[in-house]
């Protein structure tokens, strides 16, 4: 039986960028494992080669102006862009895949439908959030106005349209009906992310909150929940990520004499986020919006209590009062209770963290979801000219 090769596509991939970023990591790795040939096309960095092949994976990376590993400007997504159509072609006549796994609709898509235009290799659209219209649409309503027509050819063009939750497939249909639309979950190594004793929390309870720091994460709602907890010596907050709100939030923090318990860490690496996942005990997910963060997986298999908001994504995981808590987004009194009734309650964020790895280990694991991209990889495979 003939070996299937794969391209995977994604501006990101460790140690850049975030949850994308990983999600293609982990699904290139479990693709391999399952015998595939598997080639990543991604972004360069300074100090990291080019070029690198660990077993059945090939990393192959190429100039987009990438400054900083946390995050990508548009600017850079745009020159990624560029340079990924001029290259792309001669790479995928040289590699000769069986069909291409495209991981967002912009800025990575336009590549998969040039490679398909130019070379007839089929592709599949995985969505992960922002590139969704509708998805963030305070922040990115003109964004997805004005690149709306691209993203419709790119998913017109593609033989599947994935997403990772139920909530962004039902944006992705109002958008556009007509599209193959499917879903696969994102999943979690429960290997590297392990649960932790929580038995013991501590007097001081230690919250987490991981992502970036923008208007849809909620942060503003956190801290106005976290403002009417009057006993201060019962908490502190780690915040995990960057973002162009960092400055805003943490003059909120002084404003609202929370800054003594709040300690923004800035953005940290996978290995580094480990560390934050064992030293913390409840992590908080206070969103407007979401696809299905890694983060939240990862903190659930790392046997974290969670708080989360009810809203597509979360929802679709945390069970009320079973694995999590869930309130409803944009209410800090509902999120202030349910902080406060773990924090005074420190029995219930062991049992909620044990409920949560539990249920994430049997439900999501990158394993399972590589297995259901492999399906579709080998089913759009045929329509390669051999």
């Amino acid at each position: 039986m003939t070996k299937k090769k794969f391209l995977l596509i994604n501006y990101e991939y460790p140690p850049l960028g975030g949850g994308g970023g990983n999600a293609t990591y982990s699904i290139a790795k479990e693709l391999a494992n399952n015998g595939a040939s598997v080639t990543v096309l991604t972004s360069s960095y300074k100090g990291i080669a080019k070029y690198e092949k660990k077993g059945n994976i090939q990393v192959i990376r190429i100039w987009g102006g990438r400054r900083k590993l946390e995050k990508c400007s548009i600017f850079e997504m745009l020159l990624f862009l560029c340079n990924g159509l001029l290259k792309s072609k001669d790479i995928s006549k040289e590699i000769k895949p069986n069909a291409c796994l495209i991981f967002f609709s912009l800025p990575t898509g336009p590549i998969g439908w040039w490679i398909k235009k130019s070379l007839g290799i089929p592709y599949i659209v995985s969505l992960q959030g922002g590139d969704v219209p509708g998805f963030m649409n305070k922040e990115l309503h003109i964004y997805h106005l004005l690149t709306g027509f691209i993203t419709r050819n790119v998913w017109k063009k593609a033989e599947f349209v994935v997403a990772n939750s139920e909530g962004l497939a039902k944006l992705a249909r109002e958008f556009m009906q007509s599209a193959n639309h499917k879903v696969i979950p994102a999943g979690v190594d429960s290997q590297v992310f392990s649960p932790i004793d929580k038995s013991n929390v501590k007097s001081k309870v230690k919250l987490l909150f991981v992502g970036r720091l923008v208007y849809q994460k909620g942060l503003d709602i956190l801290f106005d929940a976290l403002i009417k907890i009057k006993d201060k010596n019962l908490w502190y907050l780690n915040i995990v990520g960057d973002g162009p709100l960092k400055k805003e939030l943490i003059k909120k923090a002084k404003e609202l004499h929370l800054d003594k318990n709040i300690h923004f860490h800035g953005w940290k690496n996978r290995e580094q986020l480990l560390r934050f996942y064992k030293n913390n005990d409840i992590f908080l997910l206070p969103s407007r919006d979401e696809g299905m963060p890694n983060v939240m997986l990862e903190a659930m298999a790392s046997g974290l209590a969670i708080i989360g908001t009810k809203v597509s994504g979360l929802e679709e995981v945390i069970i009320n009062d079973n694995n999590g808590l869930l309130v409803e987004k944009e209410n800090p009194h509902e999120l202030y209770e349910a902080i406060d009734s773990l924090i005074r309650n420190k029995n219930i964020v062991s049992e909620l963290g044990n409920n949560a790895s539990s249920f994430v280990k049997k439900n999501y694991s990158w394993r399972s979801v590589a297995q259901s991209y492999m399906y579709l990889l080998e089913h759009v495979s045929e329509k390669t000219n051999e």
